[in-house]
C-alpha cells in the first residue's frame, strides 16, 4: 500500500489524500475500517472529492 498526506499550499483547511491498494479487498477492507473508526466519526461531514481506479 502506498500512503500520502499532503497539506494544500493555498488552503490550509484542504488535506490531499494520495493512497495504492494492491487489490480491491485491500481497498474495500480500508474503506470498512475507516467507517467504523473514530476517525470515519469525526470525519464524517468533511466533503470528499476522489476518483477511484482500476476496480473491476
Amino acid at each position: 500500500m502506498t500512503f500520502a498526506v499532503t497539506q494544500h499550499p493555498l488552503n490550509p483547511c484542504r488535506f490531499d489524500v494520495y493512497e495504492v491498494f494492491v487489490d480491491q479487498a485491500a481497498f474495500q477492507a480500508h474503506q470498512a475500517r475507516v467507517k467504523s473508526s473514530r476517525w470515519g466519526a469525526m470525519t464524517g461531514n468533511v466533503e470528499r472529492y476522489y476518483t477511484v481506479t482500476g476496480l473491476a
